[in-house]
């Protein structure tokens, strides 16, 4: 008798993150910035790959970077571009459509990740590249820190206010497990500087990325923060995670710096031309005689 399968527990409100997103749609260019600069990297590592793609996909919101990416020099062999706002956890995509699919920055909203992960694989043709940009790490670890603190302070107890975050060893792990050939993780560490703490939480509501945790324990979601609870988390962050202003003018004229890990994932659908790794047992040099010999040691 098979086993029924269970569906992953729901971190995130999906439908709350549709609604602020939606909120952002009108304003978003104004709060954009860390998705355009995320865009251009990903962009400069779209052009490391010499390779022609006829068919490729770009999945969630676009900033005028990507919108524009058919016509860059860097995307000169890209001879069709499609975006789709689609559900990131039911994409819909027939299989072996696309020879490229791109993402920027929507997959850590994914309740199921491996699905979300296996369903683009599926949708890549042979041979065709997955390029995404997701936040990891410690990704606004500051303002995690800050506002457990300040609520701790403020009423004794805390709530879970900021999301939780892959680390590249587990996305990578994810990649594999998902049918991905050759994939390859690696971290760009982005630092802003903020005049003040609450301007960083006004830039998230304007991004549509404020919290979107799921409800806690016994179906309640977390109370609103207080506004004394605010001003706490203020001043513990100004304590913290100032950069001291450079000209000593003073104190007030000190940034506080918030900083985004973002992870950027470079992976193919699996094609017999790829190079495979060698199999276990068929090196024909020993570890132990390249270090003897590093070591000088001439001793056969």
């Amino acid at each position: 008798m098979s086993k029924k399968q269970t569906a992953p527990p729901a971190v995130f409100d999906r439908a709350l993150l549709a609604q602020r997103r939606a909120r952002a749609v009108r304003d978003f260019h104004k709060y954009d910035f860390l998705f355009r600069e995320v865009a251009e990297r990903l962009l400069e590592r779209r052009g490391e790959v010499l390779h022609d793609f006829t068919n490729a996909l770009h999945i969630g919101p676009a900033s005028d970077v990507l919108k524009g990416a058919a016509k860059s020099q860097r995307f000169a062999n890209l001879r069709n571009v499609q975006q789709m706002d689609l559900d990131e956890e039911n994409l819909g995509i027939e299989a072996a459509t696309h020879d490229l699919i791109t993402s920027n920055m929507t997959l850590q909203w994914v309740n199921d990740l491996p699905g979300a992960l296996i369903q683009t694989r599926r949708a890549l043709a042979p041979d065709g590249l997955f390029l995404a940009a997701i936040p990891g790490g410690e990704t606004l670890n500051e303002l995690r820190q800050s506002l457990l603190q300040a609520e701790l302070d403020e009423t004794g107890g805390a709530a879970q206010r900021i999301s939780p975050m892959i680390d590249v060893k587990s996305l990578g792990m994810l990649l594999m497990r998902a049918g991905f050939a050759l994939p390859v993780v690696d971290v760009d560490r982005i630092e802003v500087s903020y005049q003040d703490p609450l301007r960083l939480l006004s830039d998230l509501r304007g991004m549509g990325e404020s919290n979107a945790l799921a409800v806690g324990p016994m179906n309640k979601r977390p109370k609103p923060l207080t506004r004394g609870a605010i001003a706490r988390m203020a001043d513990i962050y100004r304590e913290r995670f100032s950069n001291p202003s450079s000209d000593a003018t003073g104190p007030e004229n000190d940034t506080v710096r918030a900083t985004f890990d973002i992870m950027f994932v470079t992976a193919w659908a699996p094609h017999p031309d790829q190079p495979k790794p060698l199999a276990p047992g068929s090196a024909k040099v020993s570890l132990a005689s390249v270090l003897g010999d590093k070591n000088g040691d001439k001793s056969s």
